[in-house]
Formats: structure tokens, sequence, C-alpha cells
């Protein structure tokens, strides 16, 4: 009986586990979503935040604080990929975390959210009601 071969079965169920999301620069980013042609791309800020910064074009809102978010991951396919981001990369890795435990695939999270994107140079759309 071995403690050591049970505690290396658990770390690498949580190795395998956090591998699932994949935390992309906002060029990377950028890249994937041309790649994936806007597939799903979740932008988890609140409305209001929307006004202030508009969303990446093709992006969906789902408010991740309001729970809109949560309410909709049953709705979702698993084995679409999902690219996550807010404002600074805070909600979307804890959203990318719901959704890894979920079962999803794929989920792809913007490194330090919208303000990065915009540091780099790429546009945001004008919200619109």
């Amino acid at each position: 009986m071995s403690c050591a071969s049970n505690s290396g079965g658990e770390e690498t169920k949580a190795k395998a586990k956090a591998s699932a999301s994949t935390l992309l620069a906002p060029q990377q980013f950028k890249d994937k979503m041309e790649q994936l042609n806007n597939e799903l791309v979740l932008d988890l800020r609140s409305h209001g935040e929307l006004h202030s910064v508009g969303p990446i074009k093709g992006a969906q809102n789902l408010d991740f604080n309001s729970g809109r978010f949560q309410s909709a991951i049953p709705q979702l396919d698993k084995n679409t990929p999902v690219m996550l981001y807010c404002a600074g990369g805070n909600r979307s890795s804890q959203a990318a975390k719901l959704l890894n435990d979920a079962g999803f695939k794929e989920v792809y999270d913007l490194q330090g959210g919208v303000t990065a994107w915009k540091n780099a140079g790429f546009q945001v759309a004008r919200h619109s009601h």
C-alpha cells in the first residue's frame, strides 16, 4: 500500500483538468477567433461595462456576475470551442474553470481581458441595444 501512488494519481487528474482551458495573449486570441470563425465568443462583462468599452466584434454577452453565464452552461455544446473574456481576466478565468468542470473540451481565455485586447491595438465594436 503506497500513499505516493494515490497522490500521484490525484496530481495527474488535477493537471489534466487544468490543461482543459488555454490562456491566450491578445494576438493568439484574435488568431484563434479567426481560425474558429468566431463560433462562440462570450463577453462576460456587465451591460454597464459594455457601454464604457464595446464588445469584441462577434461576441455574445453573458454577464458573469448576474448569473446569466452560469444559467447558459447547460444549453452550450461541450464539443464547441468556447472563447471567453471579461474586462481584466478574473471573471473569464472563473468561467473557464466552470466550463472545464462541466466537461467542455476546448476553452480559451483572453489573458488580461478586453483591456489587454485594446492595449494591443485591436478594435472593439460599438455597443448596441
